[in-house]
């Protein structure tokens, strides 16, 4: 139980929560995200995104933990303990992840990103960009689908370690029916805008069960 509440908390991090501006028709993805880092396991996530809403499952122990960003605001869910949390639907975050990934080139440019070469990704032809991203004192790289400027690869160097999400199955344009982001209902909800008091909560949680 105690690794599910550090990958929730890892999701209230990194999970990508900033809208895509300034386009007029509904783009849509769907693909798996590998993340590594030096805390946790391998943890493997489902993506679903409309615009500027997402569904994000994820799976530790057994336990499955959904992120829904509809257009009111940032949720997470654990089916298993019917709990669902509002959180925090801001900007900066601990990984770059937290831009769209439809927006993730005009991201890098906003660093300045420097082409550092090319290489296929799990079949996908990428140029590879390295880039210091000065908010967060974070040193990055970046593989980005040629045909797509979408991310398939992205690592950034933290004083904890490296942290690295590789995309695969990615899938654009296809569609993605609006019930996907829909809340679950009879559900216990927690109104945790804070991300401090959010994780404090779950833990608080999880100390009453072994208790």
């Amino acid at each position: 139980m105690k690794r599910t509440i550090l990958v929730l908390a890892s999701l209230l991090i990194l999970s990508p929560v900033t809208a895509v501006p300034g386009h007029a028709e509904t783009r849509t993805a769907m693909y798996e995200q590998v993340m590594r880092n030096p805390d946790l396991s391998e943890v493997v996530s489902r993506f679903w995104i409309k615009d500027d809403m997402m569904r994000v499952e994820s799976e530790a122990d057994g336990e499955k933990v959904i992120t829904i960003k509809t257009k009111d605001g940032l949720y997470n869910y654990v089916p298993s303990r019917k709990m669902l949390a509002k959180i925090s639907d801001y900007g900066g975050t601990l990984l770059p992840e937290s831009e769209s990934p439809f927006g993730y080139m005009e991201y890098l440019r906003r660093q300045n990103a420097a082409p550092a070469g090319a290489e296929a990704v799990n079949g996908y032809d990428c140029d590879i960009y390295e880039f210091f991203d000065e908010e967060m004192g974070l040193e990055g790289k970046a593989w980005i689908w040629k045909n797509t400027q979408f991310p398939v690869k992205i690592q950034m160097e933290t004083p904890v370690g490296r942290f690295q999400s590789v995309f695969r199955d990615i899938k654009i344009g296809q569609p993605v029916p609006d019930s996907m982001f829909e809340l679950p209902k009879d559900v216990e909800y927690i109104d945790a805008t804070d991300i401090v008091e959010t994780i404090t909560t779950l833990f608080d949680r999880l100390d009453e069960e072994q208790s």
